[in-house]
Parts: structure tokens; C-alpha cells; sequence
């Protein structure tokens, strides 16, 4: 399954690298994740409570980055097991400078599904899949933003 899709996020790529590798900002783009911890530099683990179409299961999953190249891009490789079945991902995430500040946050890649959840078909999949992840970037968004408000407001 082809995943890609750009969202626009307030700050300079300089900025939000750093951001998308802290474990407190990936959580609020991670909908249904109950638990989400460091297990090295740039590994993670996390459970997440997920549904995809009639298929709703809790799935522990890691989350590892890599081929960084900070402020531009780096790689996600995902994989999560649980009794609905196995979900594995590898997303390139480029950071694109705008003049107004903000940056487009752009990904491309490719996810594998099997199990309960590639029984109930390709496009309620993708469909799926795609309101999960608007969800987590308008979740990642507002947790930027209030960063961001948190910031400033300590500045002053």
C-alpha cells in the first residue's frame, strides 16, 4: 500500500527536526497510543489501540528513524503485531522550507499489512489508514502549537 501526502506545520525545518524525534511530541501524533517509550537513540516502542474498519485491536509497535539528515529528511520504519494482524511501514519524512516560516512536512513510502486487517480489503485500508494519519498530523500540529505558545511564553 502506497502512502504519501504532505501537511504544512508552523515553525522552520530547524526547528521541528528535533521536534519529531521527542518521544513527548510523537506521541500526540500517534492516535490510539497508550504507552510510547525510548528504547535507544532513535528506537521507540509503543502500544497503540487502533481500528480499521470492523478490525479494532491493540497492536505493540516499534518505531525506529534513520538515514537522518537534519534539518531535510530522515526514514520511519514501522512495525506493529497484535491479534489483528501485523502492520509494517517505511516512510521517507522530508521538511520543506516555506517563506512565511511554516514548513511542509512531506512523506513517501510503502506499508504491508496482514492478518484480520488485510481481509477486509485494499481501499477500506487505505481508506483507514488515511484518516489515522490526518489524525495524527492535525494532533502533531496542535501539539506544536502549543509548544510553541509554551515557548514563548517563557521567553516573556
Amino acid at each position: 500500500m502506497k502512502l504519501e501526502g504532505e501537511y504544512t506545520l508552523p515553525g522552520r525545518p530547524e526547528e521541528l527536526f528535533d521536534r519529531l524525534q521527542d518521544p513527548d511530541v510523537l506521541v500526540a501524533a500517534i492516535p490510539g497510543c497508550e504507552r510510547f517509550e525510548r528504547l535507544g537513540e532513535d528506537t521507540y516502542r509503543g502500544v497503540v489501540q487502533a481500528r480499521l474498519g470492523p478490525v479494532q485491536s491493540v497492536y505493540t509497535t516499534t518505531f525506529r528513524v534513520h538515514d537522518l539528515d537534519p534539518p531535510r529528511s530522515y526514514r520511519l520504519h514501522m512495525e506493529g503485531q497484535g491479534p489483528g494482524g501485523f502492520v509494517q511501514a517505511d516512510v521517507l519524512m522530508e521538511l520543506i522550507p516555506q517563506d512565511d516560516g511554516h514548513t511542509t512536512l512531506r512523506y513517501s513510502g510503502e506499508a504491508q499489512v496482514g492478518g484480520k486487517i488485510a481481509r477486509i480489503g485494499q481501499r477500506l485500508v487505505q481508506a483507514g489508514a488515511g484518516v489515522i494519519i490526518n489524525k495524527g498530523f492535525n494532533d502533531l500540529r496542535k501539539r506544536i502549537l502549543e509548544d510553541l505558545d509554551a515557548d514563548g511564553a517563557a521567553a516573556a
